[in-house]
């Protein structure tokens, strides 16, 4: 019975394929996550400028 190592030779390509799948999807969350903070930052600048001229009109100042 002869030893060729490709067992071994499988068992670590199998274990490459995990590596990589996880790697993917680590790095699709940290691509979803910062897409989200964006958004979430975008929003709150909108929104602060939103309130902005809400306040300055009903001040009655219409210079905006």
């Amino acid at each position: 019975m002869g030893h060729n190592g490709s067992w071994i030779s499988r068992n670590t390509a199998g274990v490459n394929r995990s590596a990589l799948r996880e790697f993917g999807e680590a790095q699709l969350y940290r691509q979803f996550t910062t897409t989200v903070q964006v958004v979430i930052f975008t929003g709150s600048l909108l929104s602060f400028k939103t309130f902005t001229i809400i306040i300055t009109c009903i001040n009655g100042n219409n210079n905006l």
